[in-house]
């Protein structure tokens, strides 16, 4: 049986390989990332790309923002509001102050994603790096796999030591992909 494996598209650009591979996976996309159209969610909490997600979506995606950003789209068609996260809550979080990848995780891991695939996720910021971090450690029984262009980046350096976290290359996803599915 195939696990449930899910593809979370970050802030920065997406290797090709996942678009190849996107079409057979559920995608969740961060906010305005330019690789959306293979996305069927898009995590949103920036008002401003709100309203331009809203006057020109991008596909067919379901556009997820918070409570209260949502709110003012009710009415509209496309939009929906993100869950409340209940298993986040003892964390004080604030849906509305993370960063609209991190976002992206949580509704993967709350849509019950046994794999999530991380492309093209800013982890450059040391606090980004370390909310990832807690959310790998709090998700132990999902398995979160990076997968990187060129270059490993040393920025990932505090996650190497998580059993539940993998670093590919894009050859290294592309031949798990065929083996796997």
């Amino acid at each position: 049986m195939l696990k449930e494996q899910i593809f979370v598209y970050g802030e920065k650009l997406v290797i090709p390989a996942a678009a190849e591979f996107a079409k057979n996976h559920t995608v969740i996309a961060a906010g305005l990332q330019k690789n959306a159209r293979t996305a069927q969610y898009i995590c949103v909490n920036d008002a401003l790309q709100l309203d331009r997600l809203m006057s020109n979506t991008p596909t067919d995606a379901q556009i997820l923002a918070p409570r209260q950003l949502y709110a003012k789209y009710v009415f509209h068609t496309g939009i929906e509001c993100l869950p409340n996260f209940e298993d986040l809550q003892p964390y004080v979080w604030d849906p509305h102050a993370v960063s609209q990848q991190l976002l992206c995780v949580a509704m993967a891991a709350w849509m019950g994603a046994e794999v999530i695939y991380l492309f093209g996720c800013d982890t450059d910021d040391s606090k980004e790096s370390e909310n990832l971090r807690a959310m790998i450690t709090l998700y132990s029984n999902i398995e979160f796999v990076h997968v990187y262009k060129d270059q490993y980046k040393n920025d990932l350096k505090n996650l190497k030591n998580l059993k539940n976290f993998t670093v590919l290359d894009q050859p290294q996803f592309k031949q798990r992909m065929k083996s796997h599915g």
